[in-house]
């Protein structure tokens, strides 16, 4: 489930929950730098946000007018209000960052897939062409041929029709409480249920968790689960009225559960020669061909949806860790205390020791976030766990406080193939980690002994 490839996306949920797990301490350092960079995004329409007309070439050319009743279409297309505001919101807010004259030369040979001219209320026009590298990286290039490449690029625009400025289905309400997902590779659930913590599941701030044949349990990374009901909430398309039997032979099932409402959407084969697919509500048993843009977000792969730390844990709420590796134990503890600040409130002090010195706790909270952001990368099937312990296995026993009870996590490391080992948490072993987040975690915590 969890691949190699994966282990970025556990980064932007770990900068959302660094400043919690840090302590909530004063003056605390930043979790993590940054990466910085000279060039600054530019706004491509900044003289564009009054717009009065706008035509857009796609996959159909939609030319669109704004007069005192609103958008309209210049065929006549009845368009949604809502909905076509947002798109062209989304369009004079694009942002890109120049690129490099010598580096742009090969991005101006890329076939365009979307044009816009812009008009607004002074009269003044701009035109802009949009491509696609082989990556899914979007430029923009302007009538100078400078090229920009965009920090974010709405979906819809990729596929432009009258079918985008359509009302989208109403499919889920503000109770959904389940979302339950079959295709022909696996089958989950995604809920708010869990037998986590309250501290383990403290630094996941979705609120939604992963539910499959494995015993691990997953929470839903905050901007994976927000594009999800996104996604959900932005499916339009063509009624179709005569489609082939076979059409929903095997289909990719989505349950959406609400406390007093259900809908299930079968996503079916693609619509021949052309980028739509069908897709059915049960309710009504509707048809729909729904530009394939708007699919692409449901077709879901647990291991791109989850936040896969093996152990994040707040720091104030651990008590102990010791690790064994090379037959040499390190022992951290940590006390902590509530005091008051100059503001007349509440944080958490933490004194950290190691073999029973204490170390500086500032310098610790950058070591610990080695800890912290361990995560499991490959599945693992048909294991075995070993009875005794294993020639250069490394172990991690986490103990914590729980709204006062005392918990503990135990994970073993145990080598399998050149450059994995197998994690084991808690008696179950079902994903490889990576010998190099080992090495780092421990010659970090080494060099802070050292100093």
């Amino acid at each position: 489930m969890i691949k190699k490839g994966s282990h970025g996306i556990i980064v932007w949920s770990f900068l959302l929950t660094a400043i919690f797990f840090m302590g909530c301490a004063k003056d605390s350092d930043t979790a993590t730098t940054e990466e910085s960079t000279s060039e600054e995004p530019i706004a491509l329409f900044m003289e564009y946000t009054n717009l009065k007309e706008a035509t857009l070439i796609g996959e159909e050319e939609v030319a669109l007018e704004y007069t005192s009743n609103g958008w309209t279409a210049s065929n006549g297309e009845l368009i949604d209000q809502d909905t076509t505001n947002n798109l062209m919101t989304g369009l004079i807010q694009l942002n890109g960052i120049v690129v490099d004259k010598t580096e742009a030369k090969p991005i101006l040979t890329e076939e365009t897939f979307l044009t816009t001219t812009v008009t607004n209320e002074d009269k003044e026009e701009k035109k802009v062409e949009f491509i696609e590298d082989k990556d899914g990286e979007v430029y923009a290039v302007d009538s100078e041929e400078t090229v920009y490449q965009l920090t974010r690029f709405p979906d819809e625009l990729k596929q432009i029709s009258f079918i985008m400025l359509q009302k989208s289905m109403e499919l889920i309400s503000e109770d959904l409480k389940e979302i339950r997902y079959s295709d022909e590779n696996s089958t989950f659930v995604l809920n708010q249920e869990t037998s986590l913590s309250d501290v383990e599941t403290s630094p996941f701030i979705s609120g939604w968790f992963l539910h499959s044949d494995l015993q691990t349990e997953f929470s839903i990374e905050y901007n994976q689960m927000q594009q999800l009901l996104a996604a959900l909430t932005s499916i339009k398309g063509n009624k179709s009225e005569a489609v082939e039997p076979e059409t929903f032979s095997s289909p990719i099932q989505i349950d959406l559960i609400g406390n007093e409402d259900q809908e299930t959407l079968l996503i079916g084969a693609d619509v021949k020669s052309e980028n739509y697919t069908y897709v059915k509500l049960e309710s009504n048993q509707s048809v729909y061909q729904v530009p394939n843009v708007l699919i692409e977000q449901l077709t879901l792969q647990p291991a791109e949806l989850v936040d896969n730390f093996i152990a994040l844990l707040p720091l104030t709420a651990v008590e102990s860790i010791e690790i064994v590796a090379d037959e040499e134990k390190t022992m951290i503890e940590a006390k902590h205390d509530v005091i008051d600040n100059e503001e007349s409130q509440l944080e958490i002090a933490s004194d950290i020791f190691i073999n029973g010195t204490q170390v500086d706790t500032e310098a610790f909270r950058k070591t610990y976030q080695y800890l912290a952001m361990l995560s499991y990368e490959e599945e693992l099937e048909n294991y075995t766990i070993p009875n005794g312990e294993v020639e250069g296995e490394i172990s991690v026993l986490y103990t914590f406080k729980d709204n006062g009870d005392i918990l503990t996590n135990y994970i073993r490391f145990i080598p399998y193939q050149e450059g994995e080992y197998v994690v084991i948490k808690n008696g179950v072993s079902e994903f490889t980690t990576s010998i190099g987040q080992l090495e780092t975690m421990l010659q970090q915590i080494a060099l802070l002994i050292e100093n």
